[in-house]
C-alpha cells in the first residue's frame, strides 16, 4: 500500500505534513492527503493524542522539519500511544532497548524522537493509557476518534464535502422569505425524492428550492424576452410566487384541485408556503404531495407553451402520472403501496 512506506494509515491520524510526501506518492494519493488534512487533525483529547502519528506529522519536528524513521516505525514504533509501556508507564531507553532489541545507534534516533514530541503527549494519564487499545488503528473523522474497521468511505466522503460545503443561496433566500428554519427547508428537499419516482417532477422542485426557476422577471433583464409581464394573465409581474400562486389564472386551479381532494383530509385551503414547501399531514401526505407538485409543474408547463391552465387537462395529466408510477410499482412489487398512496385520486 502507498502509504506503508510512511508509517502506513496512521499518518492519517494527525496534522500530516504533505510537503513530505510530494516526492514518493502519486498525485491522487496525494491530493486525498491534503482533503483529508484541511478537514482534520485538530482534535486535543487524550484519546485524539493516543493515536496521533508519530510520523509525517507538522506537530513532530526536528529542525522544523516533520520525520519518518522507517527503521523505528518497522519495529512498532507509529503512534504516541507505543512510547508508552503496557502498564501506563512512559518507556524509560534502557527499557525500550531491551524490549525492542535495538542497537546503539537506533536508541539515539528514538531519543530524538522523543525531544520532537510535545511534552503533553508524554505526561498522559497511565490509568488511561492501560484502557486504550492497541490492536485497532484509529482515525480522526467529524471530530471523533473512530475505528478505522468500522469506518466507511461514504462517511469520509460526507465528511470531506460537508467541511467544504455551503449553503446555498437559493436556500437563504426563501429561509428568510417564507420565515422557515434550515431544518425545515431541508426536510422539503428530502420530501421531493418520498414524494415522486418521477424524474421530470424531483428536477422541477428542486429548482425551485434552489430559487433557479426563471420566469419573466428574471428573464427580461437578461434581454431573453420581451417582457417581464405574467405569461398567463398579462398584467402583473411574473415571479415565481405570482406565477405559481398569486395569477388568478392560477388561483382557479388551486381551488378546483382544494375542493376535489385537499377537503377529504379536512384541508380547506393551501398557503403560499404550503405550495412551496410542501405538507405534512399524516397518511395521505404522499398523495397530496404529489398533487402540489404536479400543479406547479403543470402551471409552469402551460407558461412554457403559452398556454391556458385548465382544470380538466391537469387531471388528465395526473392520471397518466399515476399510470406510469402504477407500471413501475407494479414492476418492482410494490403495487399495494403505490394504490395506498393513490387511493384518494377520483377515477371517472
Amino acid at each position: 500500500m502507498m502509504f506503508n512506506k510512511h508509517g502506513g494509515l496512521n499518518i492519517l491520524n494527525g496534522r500530516t505534513d504533505v510537503k513530505l510526501l510530494k516526492k514518493s506518492l502519486p498525485p491522487f494519493y496525494l491530493e486525498m492527503v491534503e482533503a483529508w488534512v484541511k478537514v482534520n487533525g485538530s482534535l486535543t483529547s487524550e484519546e485524539a493524542i493516543c493515536h496521533k502519528s508519530l510520523w509525517c506529522n507538522t506537530e513532530v519536528k526536528i529542525g522544523g522539519k516533520s520525520l519518518f524513521v522507517k527503521e523505528l516505525s518497522e519495529l512498532g514504533l507509529n503512534n504516541v500511544i507505543d512510547l508508552y509501556k503496557e502498564d501506563g508507564t512512559l518507556y524509560d531507553w534502557l527499557t525500550f532497548k531491551t524490549v525492542k532489541n535495538l542497537t546503539d545507534r537506533q536508541v539515539m534516533l528514538w531519543n530524538g524522537l522523543l525531544t520532537a514530541v510535545p511534552k503533553d503527549w508524554l505526561k498522559l494519564p497511565r490509568d488511561f493509557v492501560r484502557s486504550v487499545n492497541r490492536k485497532e488503528l484509529y482515525i480522526e473523522l467529524n471530530k471523533n476518534q473512530r475505528n478505522l474497521s468500522e469506518v466507511v468511505s461514504k462517511e469520509v466522503y460526507l465528511s470531506l464535502v460537508t467541511q467544504k460545503s455551503q449553503s446555498s443561496t437559493g436556500l437563504q433566500h426563501l429561509c428568510n422569505v417564507y420565515n422557515v428554519e434550515r431544518e425545515e427547508y431541508m426536510e422539503a428537499y428530502r420530501r421531493t425524492f418520498v414524494t415522486t419516482i418521477e424524474s421530470k417532477l424531483r428536477a422541477f422542485q428542486l429548482k425551485l428550492l434552489h430559487n433557479i426557476l426563471f420566469t419573466n422577471s428574471r428573464l427580461y433583464k437578461m434581454k431573453i424576452v420581451e417582457t417581464d409581464r405574467c405569461t398567463l394573465c398579462k398584467t402583473e409581474l411574473e415571479t415565481v410566487p405570482h406565477l405559481l400562486y398569486e395569477c388568478t389564472h392560477t388561483q382557479d386551479l388551486w381551488n378546483r384541485v382544494t375542493n376535489t381532494w385537499f377537503r377529504k383530509v379536512g384541508i380547506h385551503s393551501l398557503s403560499e408556503k404550503d405550495i412551496m414547501f410542501g405538507l405534512t399531514t399524516g397518511n395521505d401526505e404522499k398523495f397530496l404531495n404529489h398533487i402540489i407538485l404536479a400543479a406547479k409543474f403543470y402551471i409552469y408547463k402551460c407558461r412554457v407553451i403559452e398556454a391556458k391552465v385548465v382544470f380538466t387537462e391537469f387531471r388528465i395529466f395526473l392520471r397518466h402520472t399515476e399510470m406510469i408510477e402504477s407500471k413501475i410499482a407494479e414492476a418492482k412489487g410494490k403495487l399495494i403501496k403505490h394504490n395506498q398512496k393513490w387511493n384518494l385520486l377520483e377515477v371517472d
